[in-house]
């Protein structure tokens, strides 16, 4: 059951009291951020490795005029040196490429 709205953000009741604190503070944290204009890392949105890139560009402004494959190839590619792992998502890329070749082939 939720309770008062702290800085635009509901209340969870069912919370004990050191829980409930740490998330007060959590929120006056980012009530205060907004106010003070501090970027606040959003990982469901934009994620580091989504913003990372030198260009500035996030790979979905590309893949969303593409098809699935290809979206998702040039996604790991464009960001393949960003995340841990590069050859993990090079593999990852040509996956989604065979993919593709395998899809258009079969139209002709």
């Amino acid at each position: 059951m939720n309770t008062g709205n702290l800085y635009g953000y509901r209340m969870n009741r069912n919370l004990n009291g050191e829980a409930a604190y740490i998330v007060a503070l959590a929120y006056q944290q980012k009530f205060w951020d907004r106010i003070n204009g501090n970027k606040i890392m959003d990982n469901i949105n934009h994620p580091k490795h989504y913003t990372s890139h030198p260009s500035g560009v996030e790979a979905i402004t590309v893949c969303e005029h593409m098809n699935f494959n290809l979206g998702n190839a040039f996604k790991y590619i464009w960001r393949a040196d960003l995340k841990s792992d590069a050859i993990e998502d090079l593999k990852k890329a040509a996956w989604y490429l065979q993919r593709e070749i395998e899809r258009r082939s079969k139209d002709l």
